[in-house]
């Protein structure tokens, strides 16, 4: 019991400005209100360091990830955008990793696609993030580069439900 209350007692201090749970559960008004009062800062972070990017990627709050991104005081690198996908994967949240995805170019989209398809291949039963891995914007080349390098990394570390996923998907294109 004495753990469970200090563990409660820790997440109300690290996330004690109110737009951190705010964002969590998806209360775009009030985030929006907060922020546009100045009551709040787009680029805030908890004690923890994870920024209210992080946290709204990761709940699949995605009206919040894009709002975030669309402001014009933040400073989200694309280094913040690659965290962000990644925690938007692991939590199986394809419609908030396709609004971060949308925001990189080139080589960064590459890599954060890259990252992705290995957490999506450790992370059981991640079959529609890794389908729409698979299928983002790229030449066929491409895509069918990524489908083996990937494919290669599951069956060399026995993600065999992962790897099953990409045969078919290499099958089917």
């Amino acid at each position: 019991m004495k753990w469970f209350f200090l563990v409660f007692l820790w997440s109300l201090f690290i996330e004690a400005a109110p737009i951190f749970p705010l964002a969590r559960k998806g209360n775009w008004a009030k985030v929006k209100e907060l922020i546009s009062k100045e009551q709040a800062d787009v680029n805030e972070r908890n004690i923890d360091g994870k920024r209210i990017l992080y946290l709204a990627a990761e709940e699949g709050q995605t009206e919040i990830v894009n709002m975030l991104l669309n402001h014009p005081q933040n400073t989200y690198k694309d280094v913040h955008i690659h965290a962000s996908v990644l925690y938007a994967v692991m939590f199986k949240h394809v419609a908030t990793m396709e609004c971060l995805l949308n925001r990189l170019k080139g080589e960064s989209l590459e890599n954060a696609i890259g990252k992705a398809l290995v957490l999506a291949v450790a992370n059981a039963n991640n079959e529609s993030v890794i389908l729409c891995l698979l299928n983002r914007d790229a030449s066929e080349k491409i895509k069918l580069e990524r489908a083996l390098v990937i494919l290669k990394y599951s069956v060399e570390n026995k993600y065999q439900d992962s790897a099953e996923v990409i045969k078919q998907w290499l099958v089917d294109s």
